[in-house]
């Protein structure tokens, strides 16, 4: 058994998938009209302290702007490093663009901005946002799989005793998945 990576080797290892990633979602981003420059400008950075339960190796802030991995992550199967990536990668599209996404039936539906010439164009960002702040747990993270999905190609599913995400393998989120 080799002695664990240290927070600087992890991050030497993490960082290239974290860019390769990072380009998925700006593409992705582009393809929809939005203006991909702050996913462009979301940084990464490995961290010690992200890795406070068996299943939790990854976190992103709530303003989108940066994904924070445990070092143990490096230790991870690349289909397991590139799904947690990809789920992380939602959150900040779903930060950075709030309540431009919902999901229907299932169904990952991209809202995009609302029409600033519509006369009730305010009423209409003030529901979204409303309804975007009402989110359960769940459902954020049922989102930020989607989105992953539809950026990269690849269905984000859970499985193994720790349920750890996985690139078109295991199911979908289960609820009460903390």
């Amino acid at each position: 058994m080799s002695e664990p990576l240290s927070n600087e080797e992890a991050y030497c290892v993490l960082e290239p998938i974290f860019v390769a990633a990072r380009g998925f979602f700006v593409a992705y981003c582009k393809k929809l009209g939005l203006d991909a420059k702050g996913i462009e400008k979301t940084r990464f950075e490995c961290s010690p302290e992200m890795h406070d339960t068996e299943r939790h190796f990854a976190g992103t802030t709530l303003d989108g702007r940066k994904v924070i991995c445990a070092p143990e992550m490096a230790d991870l199967p690349e289909d397991t490093v590139s799904a947690i990536m990809a789920h992380e990668f939602g959150h900040v599209v779903d930060h950075q663009f709030p309540a431009h996404f919902v999901v229907i039936d299932g169904k990952l539906v991209f809202l995009g901005d609302v029409e600033p010439s519509n006369p009730r164009a305010e009423q209409a960002r003030i529901a979204r946002m409303r309804q975007w702040n009402k989110r359960t747990s769940h459902e954020i993270e049922v989102i930020a799989d989607l989105i992953a999905q539809a950026a990269i190609g690849s269905r984000i599913g859970y499985s193994g005793k720790c349920m750890l995400q996985g690139l078109n393998r295991g199911v979908p989120r289960p609820e009460g998945l903390r």
